[in-house]
Order: C-alpha cells, then structure tokens, then sequence
C-alpha cells in the first residue's frame, strides 16, 4: 500500500458553447493565483484539440493543501461553472474528512491507494 500524504484529482471540464475565450482567460488566472501555494505540487490544465474539454490535473503535498486551494481559488469556482461543466472528477490518495468534503461538494469519485510507488 502508498504511504505517501499527496492528494490528488483529475477533472474533467466540458467548456460550454462559445465560451472558449473565457474559458482560457479564467485558467490563466487561476493557474496564477496557484502558482504560489505551498502545498500545490501540479496544476496543469489541458485542452482537447477541439477546444470542448479540458482535463485538470492537480496535486497537492497533503489535505491540508486541498484546504488551502479551496479557500484560496473560491473567489474563482462560481465564474468557472457559469463556463463549464464538471463532468468528472476521480480523486486519488486518502484526503482527511475536511478535504473530502470539498472534493465531494464537486461530484468527486474516490478512489483508494492499492499498490505502487511515489519518487
């Protein structure tokens, strides 16, 4: 079994028609104001070819760094999902209640640590 603390997700985001544009803008944005969290270990947001799906991924060093990006990036969520659509959201590792609720206000599916390796 993984011992280490990361928690970390994949979100799949479906960009509403036309939206594009802002979509895009709003990433920058949020990728800026992440850039200087302590915890966050990956943010990386990418964009299918045509434009219509973005898949997130984020990690952070442990629940409390989940906590953190939440209060840091709420300014941001209601201008997200006015342009965009969860449509999935796997989460990996053993986040704390705290985290998990946040997690789960956004659709998450948990999914426990079996075997393998963090370097």
């Amino acid at each position: 079994m993984r011992s280490d603390k990361n928690v970390y997700w994949v979100i799949q985001l479906a960009i509403h028609e036309g939206q594009g544009d802002a979509f895009r803008a709003l990433a920058d944005e949020m990728c800026a104001a992440t850039a200087n969290e302590a915890g966050a270990l990956n943010y990386e947001w990418n964009l299918s070819e045509d434009g219509k799906t973005c898949h997130v991924l984020e990690r952070y060093a442990d629940s409390g760094g989940v906590r953190a990006h939440n209060e840091n990036i709420s300014a941001f969520v209601e201008r997200l999902v006015a342009i965009a659509d969860v449509a999935t959201l796997e989460v990996y590792g053993s986040p704390d209640d705290g985290a998990r609720k946040i997690l789960e206000g956004f659709g998450g599916n948990f999914n426990r640590p079996y075997a393998g390796f963090v370097r």
